[in-house]
């Protein structure tokens, strides 16, 4: 905590500082700018909030894209009374614990286990869903049912009784070329070609990514002492991402809400991840709710006490 003398001494950003810092996401923006509705990230400091942003995100990229969405329960690692799983099987209370997969959508690998390491993909690395891939033959052929379905039906959210084996992603900052990718590695089908039909490349590098191996997520289940752990694909949706777990990425376009608090180290993220800084949004109540959170926005006193003995130490 703050001593009283530490916060007589200090001062907050001026006027100035405070409106040239952030700027508000307005219609005129997206006009001048599409990329702010399908290329924006939103930072937000809760998986929670992460979930049902996702959630809703995902939904209006399908809309807009005239794409299905496709959803699916997330499974636990652990067996559960059928009347337990209808509580926790809940969107609303529990959102964490759908899957959602939009073809085109911006995403983001998890982790550095699924087998790319060696060839430049790891835990950050961005992509876009490309497609789903099943095993078992049953299993696909009761989602292609499911499409056809929802075709006659004119239904846009297509609800799937089990996850994806894999869900196949087209990287898009790959450090090796296509076409040096193993052909087991790489599936994309479609060639460059030369004039008399030889081919001379992949054009893209698609591959697959499965469930994490590590434990993915806990969750207390809404009135009951209950708590359960469910599992989740190496790889998701970047449309919202947890502010800390920004961190180690470079956003085009960050936006962050002013609900539920603003903190210091949250600004810090949001602008030491974006370039530039002008592509950095906020989404408050009113201009004058963000301009007086930022006047009350101050560091984490320890960690500026350790930036200011190692300054002092460095200096002498």
């Amino acid at each position: 905590r703050w001593t009283e003398a530490e916060s007589k001494a200090f001062r907050s950003m001026t006027s100035d500082m405070a409106a040239s810092l952030i700027n508000e996401l307005t219609v005129g923006d997206v006009e001048r700018g599409p990329a702010w509705i399908d290329d924006s990230t939103i930072l937000v400091t809760s998986n929670v909030d992460k979930a049902i942003l996702t959630a809703s995100t995902a939904r209006r990229f399908a809309m807009r894209h005239n794409q299905y969405l496709f959803r699916w329960k997330r499974p636990l690692r652990r067996e559960l009374p059928s009347e337990v799983l209808r509580l926790v099987y809940d969107e609303d209370a529990d959102p964490e614990l759908f899957g959602y997969f939009v073809a085109g959508t911006p995403a983001r690998v998890l982790d550095n286990t699924n087998g790319n390491v060696g060839w430049g993909v790891a835990n950050g690395s961005s992509c876009k869903y490309h497609s789903l891939a099943w095993g078992d033959e049953d299993e696909r052929r009761q989602v292609e049912e499911l499409i056809q379905r929802a075709r006659q039906i004119k239904e846009d959210v297509v609800d799937r009784p089990f996850p994806p084996d894999f869900i196949i992603v087209e990287l898009l900052d790959s450090a090796l070329p296509a076409n040096k990718w193993p052909p087991t590695s790489n599936l994309e089908e479609t060639w460059e070609t030369s004039p008399n039909g030889a081919r001379i490349r992949k054009t893209n590098v698609l591959i697959p990514i499965g469930i994490m191996k590590s434990l993915n997520g806990n969750r207390g289940v809404l009135d009951t002492p209950t708590s359960v752990t469910y599992t989740q694909h190496a790889v998701d949706l970047v449309f919202v991402v947890i502010v800390w777990k920004a961190q180690g990425c470079t956003l085009n376009r960050p936006s962050r809400p002013h609900a539920p608090k603003w903190g210091f180290d949250h600004l810090y993220v949001g602008l030491s991840r974006v370039t530039p800084v002008a592509q950095l949004r906020c989404f408050p109540l009113s201009g004058a709710v963000y301009k007086s959170s930022l006047f009350r926005l101050r560091p984490n006193i320890h960690t500026t006490k350790w930036r200011l003995e190692n300054q002092n130490a460095t200096v002498k």
